[in-house]
């Protein structure tokens, strides 16, 4: 089926969080000048040969323009990625990176658990510094369940009443070296894409000890899917 132009969601990318990527980006090319700079004369051709591409491709993204490789790439590759908005949220006058997704769905056992849409929420100091320790992925259907998803969960027990002040807990298993290397590139783009789909997965053998996906707070639709995402493979999470 061919989407006519008003068919294709809109997707919103506000000026806010724009800026705050230019400001991640530039604190990153420091870093791998720094890097540069403090290498010993002999292994400094081999820092900078390593680290220049990156330089460049983050300098693109400070600029206005940029072109495909720069600033307006990187907003037109987030709009064609299947969430709502992306913007800038503060807690406790700390700004943090914040997004939207569509409604996600996890297709499991015949079923379909209709999962809702999530806001993902990380603080920007954390982004700069290629930190997922605080990084909140937060159900709207259930804003303030500790069960998030069977990889992803609050380490808390009782009443949540500030879910981002409680301490998150992701099972990333193969996840973990892609997603990692995303941010510490502050690429941006990719690292949504890859939170989407391990939003929208469910490895049976390794959710975190009391969130398997039937358990959680979400509703179950009897009908099979044409896009079965079951990953049976992969490490197993322990407590």
């Amino acid at each position: 089926m061919i989407k006519l132009k008003h068919d294709i969601p809109h997707v919103e990318v506000s000026q806010p969080f724009i800026e705050a990527i230019q400001e991640i980006c530039r604190y990153r090319i420091d870093v791998l000048r720094q890097e540069i700079a403090s290498a010993s004369s002999y292994a400094r051709a081999r820092v900078l040969e390593k680290n220049r591409y990156r330089i460049a491709k983050l300098e693109a993204i400070t600029l206005e323009t940029g072109g495909r490789f720069g600033l307006d790439g990187l907003v037109t590759t987030l709009k064609k990625l299947p969430y709502e908005k992306f913007g800038l949220a503060q807690y406790k006058n700390d700004p943090w990176l914040a997004a939207t997704t569509r409604p996600i769905t996890i297709p499991y056992n015949g079923h379909t658990y209709e999962m809702g849409r999530y806001t993902l929420l990380m603080p920007v100091a954390d982004a700069r510094h290629g930190s997922l320790e605080r990084l909140h992925m937060i159900p709207m259907k259930a804003p303030k369940t500790a069960k998030r998803h069977p990889h992803h969960v609050l380490r808390v027990e009782g009443p949540i009443t500030d879910p981002l002040a409680e301490r998150p807990w992701t099972c990333w298993s193969e996840f973990s070296s892609v997603i990692m290397g995303m941010i510490q590139d502050a690429d941006f783009p990719e690292f949504y894409r890859m939170l989407h789909i391990f939003l929208s997965r469910y490895n049976e053998r390794s959710p975190i000890p009391g969130a398997r996906l039937p358990d959680l707070p979400f509703p179950k639709v009897t009908r099979m899917s044409d896009e079965l995402q079951i990953n049976p493979s992969g490490p197993a999470c322990h407590a």
